[in-house]
């Protein structure tokens, strides 16, 4: 906790700082609040009056590690985690296998087969977003101190891995203190090879759209000084926060986008557009439980050579 509390609040960062405290603050006090909260109606009233339209996602975020838990004492647990996050809403379905795969890699760690037990048990567009929830956990805390630990991510499958690679994106955006430069370098010193780099590529657009919603013409630039061969990965990522915000809180998403500029705007909305397209098609004949990574895939393709990044 030490090594924590000093890699993520030493140096001059106050933004980030106030920011990943309060982030932190709502993520556990939903995990808390659905661990211990039985009525899904009081909960939902407790998180709508505790949590500020910004931040309620992170919340609900915390929320998939107290449904987890709860899952936990049923004999089909992942069934049970399914009732739970439809009862209380669907708006956050992403977030809530996110803060999933926080809970079963604290159970499980690398037993891919205990995690294929839930995974045969979940809804098969999202199962493997909860990977997404491993990788950020890994990264978060142990890479920054530890360069070597992200080898353990070899127990998984390969689709598993790539998954797992995007959450440790999103954490790298954290462990670089929202910091494009820090984030660019420690990305390059993995290499320009690396295996997973379109992925932890997609991961940092994630984060950055999500963690600073507030300000998208961030992402935005960072896109515009990328090369061709990164911009379709970090822009699906961009893509995947947006959308995750809009499906989370239409209203916040309205009263944002409202106020972009109108080259802005219509570059939120094109990749909104792409994600929904792709989505459309996917769900005229896939079942498969790479849904994910196939969505994932097809917008890439999409954006490659696309005007609009």
């Amino acid at each position: 906790m030490i090594k924590f509390l000093k890699h993520y609040f030493h140096g001059d960062y106050p933004f980030f700082k106030k920011r990943f405290l309060c982030i932190l603050f709502h993520f556990f006090s939903g995990a808390l609040l659905a661990f211990l909260i039985p009525s899904v109606k009081f909960l939902r009233f407790l998180i709508e009056h505790i949590s500020p339209s910004f931040y309620r996602g992170f919340t609900d975020e915390g929320a998939g590690i107290g449904f987890g838990m709860r899952a936990h004492f049923f004999k089909k647990r992942g069934t049970s985690f399914e009732t739970s996050i439809t009862s209380l809403t669907s708006r956050s379905i992403y977030q809530y296998y996110v803060g999933l795969g926080w809970w079963l890699h604290y159970r499980y760690r690398y037993n891919v087969r205990k995690y294929d037990e839930w995974i045969s048990q979940l809804h098969f567009k999202y199962a493997l977003i909860l990977f997404d929830g491993v990788g950020f956990k890994v990264g978060l805390f142990t890479f920054y101190h530890n360069k070597n630990s992200l080898a353990v991510l070899e127990h998984f499958t390969v689709p598993q891995q790539r998954v797992c690679y995007q959450g440790f994106g999103r954490s790298l955006w954290f462990q670089s203190n929202f910091n494009w430069q820090m984030a660019q370098t420690e990305l390059d010193r993995l290499g320009k090879d690396h295996p997973f780099r379109n992925d932890i590529l997609s991961g940092l657009g994630l984060a950055v759209s999500y963690s600073k919603f507030d300000d998208l013409s961030l992402g935005s630039t960072i896109l515009s000084t990328l090369s061709s061969e990164d911009k379709s990965s970090f822009a699906q990522g961009l893509a995947f926060g947006l959308e995750a915000r809009k499906k989370q809180n239409p209203e916040l998403w309205e009263n944002t986008i409202g106020t972009l500029p109108i080259g802005l705007k219509d570059q939120v909305n094109g990749l909104i557009q792409i994600v929904h397209q792709v989505e459309e098609e996917l769900d005229l004949y896939c079942t498969d439980r790479n849904y994910y990574l196939l969505w994932i895939d097809k917008i890439r393709n999409t954006l490659e050579g696309d005007n609009r990044i």
